[in-house]
């Protein structure tokens, strides 16, 4: 999407946003105005990064697909780390957490994908 696009968007930015805003667990609705405003902060970040500049230090750089795939690398290596975190600390937390964290880890490296 060009930042020509995500300005005329009368969302902000996001073509999406407002047409499913159900949440799938309850406990995560909370976090629904914090996860707009992120999402809309990340897309007005990429826009100011798209913007063509001749200075040196905001120029863009091309992404290799090594640069992709080390990247995927790293991000499962963490999902990994924050899974083992997660059945580590399941254990000694009080019952609803613990379901919530159960059901989590249920879905396996499905969830990693």
């Amino acid at each position: 999407m060009d930042a020509r696009r995500i300005e005329a968007h009368p969302r902000g930015g996001c073509p999406n946003a407002g047409q499913d805003d159900r949440v799938e667990h309850e406990e995560f609705a909370i976090y629904m105005p914090q996860m707009r405003r992120l999402g809309l902060r990340t897309a007005e970040m990429h826009k100011a990064l798209a913007t063509p500049t001749a200075d040196p230090k905001f120029k863009a750089e091309m992404l290799s697909y090594d640069d992709v795939c080390e990247a995927a690398d790293a991000a499962r290596i963490l999902a990994e780390r924050a899974f083992a975190r997660l059945k580590t600390n399941a254990a000694n937390t009080s019952d609803d957490k613990r379901a919530a964290a159960e059901r989590l880890l249920a879905g396996g490296k499905s969830a990693l994908l």
